[in-house]
């Protein structure tokens, strides 16, 4: 590298014109990049640094740099570089430098160049990027309000965007925090169905619970669930007549608040007070408000200009409701939200995730590609994919469903098959062998029913008590608001349990059948219901 100075002299002095940096390189000097190696996509904290060595032919390596851009962005935001002096230089000295492993989320490009006595030269240009290996709970339905005694089964997925789920746990605490029921699995699988685990919702007596859902990836460990419900030894509950939208864990830009909507309903009595706070992390209020509908349903929409969510600076924030009638006070919310300060533009879609044909698979949450928070709900998907061939899956082996037509019954025998059936103002619904209710067809003119071999049950008598096995041995468990449960109204699924159930069934004058439960309780459909008892033939 030279200097070109042009100067003139006269009898004033001597002046400079012009003085310009001149670089003369030699025509070839090669210089190589061997070894390196950067994949496409890392997750947070698993870009340690660079390898690779640069190796200049016949002259001393000037200088050795490394820049690492936002892509589409000009400003560097890493940078390193080193006056190496030899002919061989490595990228691991400037791995401290460059502190690739807090790179926040996002797409970067790494340019990797050299300089001998041939000029400057770009060895590597790369794109790659930082993504986030969340956890998901996706089309998750949370318990609120329970009747004491009344089944609810979990439902909904934990996901994984990337790697595979390791331990999924739930729990279910009572006010003391005191853990009174949990359940935990081994994944191994990027998808978990929550339905598999049997906590007992039906033996929890009246007060205030709190359930936890929580688990771990390959590179994270969440809490990803945490909200009170409430237990009520009254019929008279306030329950979410439309589900409400649901807030929990999603992060929203400051200039787009949140949007609540969602109408409760009171069984018996009018809504006297809905209290709505939003706290922060802290447990400092930031707003409370309270409304008197004095009215038997109440929409949620109502709080949305009161609780003056654009307001709110960056943080991490807690939004509760709780009504109150006639019987008591519910907890009908209790989600934590985020306010960030990045404007989410660079947005990347849910993955989906099928299992097995047999399985769920699961829609992951959309992240921002930015800052890896979660911006929307994800969604379950029941899988329905089997590859028949003569009568059997290819993929899992499970037979074919067939299809059986079924009469109107008014006994029972051991091992027969049944099919418990509850027609709601001209609707019919039966559970299938999960618990979960499924719509049926209406019965034809002459009392018989054609379903899938999947919602029939294996009768179990023993005296005068009856269970009703699936194939797995587990029995439906039944109570007096167990049939709430099959309709879909109260919640997700009815219970499946090792215990015996101790009911009988009794045939009325109408052909549909009455409950009557070892502790004398019955079951009293409302006007325009009726439960129905199908068998099939031998």
């Amino acid at each position: 590298t030279y200097v070109l100075q042009l100067s003139a002299e006269t009898s004033l002095g001597a002046r400079v014109l012009k003085e310009q940096t001149l670089s003369v390189w030699c025509d070839d000097d090669p210089v190589t990049l061997e070894g390196f190696n950067l994949k496409q996509s890392y997750h947070p904290n698993e870009l340690v640094g660079l390898l690779g060595t640069i190796r200049s032919e016949n002259s001393e390596l000037r200088e050795v740099s490394v820049t690492v851009t936002k892509a589409n962005q000009t400003e560097p935001v890493r940078y390193a570089f080193d006056a190496d002096g030899t002919t061989e230089a490595s990228l691991t000295k400037l791995n401290a430098t460059l502190n690739m492993q807090s790179l926040s989320y996002g797409s970067y490009v790494c340019t990797v160049s050299a300089v001998n006595d041939a000029g400057p030269v770009i060895l590597k240009q790369q794109e790659f990027t930082i993504s986030p290996d969340g956890l998901s709970l996706c089309d998750f339905t949370a318990p609120t309000a329970l009747t004491q005694g009344d089944s609810f089964r979990l439902s909904g997925a934990v996901a994984s965007d990337d790697s595979a789920l390791g331990l999924v746990s739930a729990a279910i605490l009572d006010e003391k925090l005191q853990v009174v029921s949990d359940a935990a699995c081994y994944v191994n699988s990027c998808c978990f169905d929550l339905s598999e685990f049997d906590l007992l919702f039906s033996e929890l007596t009246a007060g205030e619970y709190t359930l936890r859902i929580t688990a771990e990836n390959e590179v994270t460990s969440e809490m990803l669930f945490n909200s009170s419900f409430t237990v009520a030894d009254t019929t008279d509950l306030i329950s979410w007549e439309t589900m409400p939208i649901c807030v929990r864990d999603i992060s929203y830009a400051g200039y787009d608040p949140p949007i609540l909507s969602g109408v409760m309903s009171s069984a018996n009595s009018e809504i006297v007070c809905v209290y709505a706070d939003v706290i922060t992390e802290e447990g400092l209020f930031i707003s409370s408000e309270r409304i008197e509908p004095m009215d038997s349903h109440f929409d949620l929409a109502e709080f949305n200009g009161m609780l003056r969510f654009a307001a709110l600076p960056a943080g991490t924030y807690f939004l509760r409701v709780r009504a109150e009638n006639a019987s008591g006070s519910f907890v009908m919310l209790d989600e934590r939200f985020y306010v960030s300060e990045c404007n989410h533009e660079n947005v990347r879609s849910g993955v989906v995730y099928s299992q097995r044909c047999d399985r769920i698979g699961a829609v992951c949450d959309s992240r921002c590609a930015d800052c890896g928070e979660r911006i929307s709900h994800g969604l379950l998907l029941l899988a329905d994919q089997h590859n028949y061939a003569d009568g059997v899956c290819r993929n899992c082996g499970k037979g074919e469903a067939g299809i059986y037509t079924l009469r109107r019954c008014d006994s029972m025998h051991q091992g027969g098959r049944y099919l418990l059936a509850f027609c709601e103002n001209g609707v019919w619904y039966a559970p299938d062998l999960n618990g979960r209710a499924v719509q049926i067809a209406t019965p034809d003119a002459s009392g018989c029913v054609s379903v899938s071999a999947e919602l029939l049950w294996t009768a179990v008598l023993r005296g005068q008590n009856l269970t009703l096995n699936n194939p797995f041995g587990l029995s439906l468990h039944l109570d007096s608001t167990g049939l709430c449960v099959a309709r879909g109204q109260t919640n997700a699924a009815l219970c499946l349990s090792d215990l015996e159930d101790g009911f009988r069934l009794t045939l009325l004058d109408d052909e549909s059948v009455s409950v009557c439960f070892s502790d004398g309780a019955f079951f009293t459909a409302e006007e325009g219901s009726c439960l129905y008892l199908f068998e099939l033939p031998t």
